[in-house]
């Protein structure tokens, strides 16, 4: 036997019981034919899982033990029916689930790495195995529409992406709780030449404009209540439509709930403008789901 993979030639059929390496150290033992050609054969891997295994990735050794974490040295693709590839392209499920592996346990990944694994947020053993996550993961999205979904681990206000700590949101509602949450401090711009601050709020990937202020603290205040006015006006819409659960309404309306009713209905009628345009662009049922286009010049 060769040092990688098997060394039964190409033009002859790999016998039962033949052994084959690959390039991490796993073994397999080639167990039957498994059609008719040469091309398939099942075999059992040392970490006690059955495959079906192409004869040419037996010979050369290019070869993954399914239970093997070599995904950040963590996550592995299991033994089950969900594939993380589908003609040589990811599965949209493999993506989500390599996506929050990779926040997690790649330190390479500075845009994401520091304030999600370098701050201890972690995925739980059980999704460490693909199948488990991919498991949960499609009986959730068939419960929403067919339409684009990111998973949220915030709303629970946990530090595991788990089964019991996550939701699905649609991706535009997602990325508005995202950027509100990071804004920091206090918002707006001054204009050259200018003193007073400029206030604006971005709702699903455009800017919408509130006001001129003073001070920069006064057009903060207005800027966090329209915002959670938006959070509120956002949610009862995506329910409506059915792209977000009753769980989810619940809480979207328990976490961001800063002001009182009578808080943000001064300020709702003292900016009737930036409402009614609100209105207007959330009226189109695209504007929910669709990214926004750039209108031509």
């Amino acid at each position: 036997m060769s040092e990688i993979g098997c060394n039964v030639p190409k033009s002859k059929l790999i016998p039962s019981g033949s052994r084959s390496i690959n390039s991490s150290g796993n073994y397999l033992t080639v167990l039957e034919r498994a059609d008719a050609t040469k091309s398939l054969y099942r075999v059992l891997l040392d970490s006690g899982i059955t495959q079906i295994m192409g004869s040419k990735e037996i010979r050369n050794g290019k070869w993954k033990d399914n239970m093997s974490p070599t995904l950040y040295g963590i996550g592995f693709i299991g033994d089950g029916v969900h594939m993380s590839k589908v003609g040589g392209t990811n599965t949209s499920t493999y993506d989500v689930w390599r996506g929050i592996m990779r926040r997690c346990y790649d330190v390479n990944l500075k845009s994401h790495y520091p304030t999600y694994g370098g701050a201890g947020i972690t995925v739980a053993e059980d999704w460490h195995n693909f199948q488990n996550f991919a498991e949960w993961y499609q009986v959730e999205c068939l419960k929403l529409p067919d339409i684009k979904l990111n998973i949220d681990k915030d709303l629970k206000g946990g530090k595991i992406y788990s089964p019991d700590n996550c939701v699905l949101l649609p991706y535009k509602l997602n990325n508005f709780i995202t950027n509100s949450k990071t804004d920091g401090g206090l918002v707006g711009y001054t204009k050259p030449r200018s003193t007073k601050y400029t206030i604006t709020l971005s709702i699903l990937g455009k800017q919408h404009y509130i006001g001129e202020f003073p001070n920069q603290e006064e057009g903060d205040y207005i800027y966090r209540v329209l915002r959670e006015w938006t959070y509120t006006r956002l949610g009862y819409m995506y329910h409506a439509r059915g792209m977000i659960s009753d769980e989810v309404l619940n809480l979207l309306s328990n976490q961001y709930s800063n002001y009182d009713d009578n808080q943000i209905q001064c300020v709702v009628e003292g900016y009737s403008s930036f409402i009614e345009k609100v209105n207007l662009f959330l009226s189109n049922e695209d504007v929910l789901t669709c990214r926004v286009k750039k209108l031509p010049k």
